[in-house]
């Protein structure tokens, strides 16, 4: 398991720079990972609806590219909230062009 969010930045880096048709380098994507989630914090997030993931978000923000990875609340009725293991997901949302 890519607990501390490795893996998923490489993979975000690579997918952010075909998707913007820009160089984007491994160093500007920003990394937290998973190792500081307790137990009382999954409880609390489940008492809510949601679920915590490990996610790698990539967003075009004007003059900049934004591109992460860390831990994320999502509802549990969410797509990505069904991944599980070593497998993996993407959504993507935008504008019609």
């Amino acid at each position: 398991l890519d607990v501390e969010g490795v893996d998923a930045a490489h993979k975000i880096a690579v997918l952010s720079s075909l998707a913007y048709c820009c160089e984007l380098d491994f160093d500007q994507v920003h990394i937290e990972g998973i190792t500081q989630i307790d137990p009382s914090d999954i409880q609390f997030a489940e008492d809510f609806g949601y679920q915590i993931k490990l996610l790698a978000i990539s967003r075009n923000a004007g003059e900049r590219i934004e591109v992460r990875v860390h831990p994320t609340m999502i509802p549990q009725e969410h797509m990505l909230a069904k991944v599980e293991g070593a497998y993996n997901a993407i959504h993507i949302s935008g504008d019609a062009v």
